[in-house]
């Protein structure tokens, strides 16, 4: 299982947003792939963590996404979480971080 990270910038005015698209798996060994990611972004007001795409997830993943939430505030949106994912971060008492 493999995670592909795609990234896009869109400066609407006042606000520059950041999106990365993530997709396949994110576990334990993906993980580090994202958190680097999130450590290594341009300056930005907002950034979007697409979920649509991502088929599994486990702890390890889903801690990189509440320790980046944590630490980029309401910033950071994770949006598009399906049922799998969706389930996982309810599992967890985590599904207030998603967006709908």
């Amino acid at each position: 299982m493999g995670l592909t990270i795609t990234f896009s910038m869109r400066d609407a005015g006042a606000v520059r947003e950041l999106a990365l698209t993530l997709h396949g798996g994110l576990d334990t060994n993906t993980a580090r792939t994202l958190q680097q990611r999130l450590a290594n972004l341009p300056e930005s007001d907002v950034v979007r963590v697409d979920l649509t795409n991502l088929d599994f997830i486990d702890s390890g993943g889903l801690r990189v996404l509440i320790l980046a939430k944590r630490e980029f505030g309401d910033a950071l949106r994770l949006v598009g979480a399906q049922p799998p994912v969706q389930h996982v971060f309810e599992r967890a008492g985590k599904a207030e971080l998603l967006e709908h």
